[in-house]
């Protein structure tokens, strides 16, 4: 059996009751789940720039805002947090985004880590929380699985399912969750110096930033010892959250 019944994966759950070295492990039953809203809106003539993707900050919102054109003055606005409609419902009125909204959309994104598999049972996607901690993307990390899961099946080794996704993802994953505690503890202030801090180092930025490796940007930073100092000070009160 696969289970790629999504975020709220009643084959999850039933792996959970019957495995008990699963259903004891905290960190591994440990899934917090939040809310995705997104409006696509078809805004007035020349209110916002058609060639420009915005990301947005705030304090309290455990991810981000994104504004991303289309097309035809349409755009894709939304969030991810623990109350995602006020919160985007609030940066419109905010950010004076007005418009047509055409289609809106919404679902639950699981964050945390699972077993993946138990006896001929395994999970994939949602089901087996494969999102990313730190932006909740979950495409590349399911499709990934999905290759793999499959070549475990057509290998007769459903059994190295788990050990092949650990080796794949397992690093990034726990760096996520870590980065994420991180993130959600830090204040505004912290988070704008934060931000200063990248731009004064944009060259290296640019040059090991990883879209779906998180981590390698971390990696690159311990090797810098004037921005490991800089940044030890932004983020004095909570750095052991990352490091431990």
């Amino acid at each position: 059996m696969i289970g790629a019944d999504g975020a709220n994966s009643r084959v999850r759950k039933y792996i959970n009751f019957v495995d008990n070295s699963y259903a004891n492990n905290k960190k591994r039953g440990n899934i917090k789940c939040y809310l995705g809203v997104q409006y696509r809106i078809k805004v007035e003539e020349y209110l916002l720039c058609s060639k420009i993707t915005q990301v947005h900050f705030r304090e309290g919102i455990p991810f981000f805002i994104w504004v991303i054109p289309e097309g035809n003055n349409i755009f894709r606005v939304g969030v991810i947090s623990e109350n995602a409609r006020e919160d985007l419902l609030g940066f419109l009125r905010d950010s004076k985004i007005k418009g047509e909204i055409i289609e809106e959309l919404a679902g639950i994104i699981p964050i945390g880590l699972t077993k993946y598999y138990h006896k001929n049972i395994a999970l994939v996607g949602d089901a087996a929380v494969q999102v990313k901690p730190l932006t909740g993307g979950g495409i590349y990390y399911g499709l990934k699985s999905a290759e793999l899961l499959a070549e475990c099946i057509r290998d007769n080794r459903l059994d190295g399912y788990d050990i092949r996704l650990k080796k794949k993802f397992g690093r990034e994953i726990k760096f996520g969750l870590k980065a994420r505690k991180l993130y959600e503890e830090i204040n505004e202030k912290e988070l704008k110096n934060i931000f200063i801090l990248f731009k004064e180092n944009t060259g290296i930025i640019e040059r090991t930033a990883n879209f779906e490796n998180h981590s390698v940007i971390f990696i690159e930073i311990l090797k810098n010892p004037k921005i490991l100092r800089d940044g030890r000070k932004i983020l004095s009160r909570n750095i052991g959250k990352l490091l431990f």
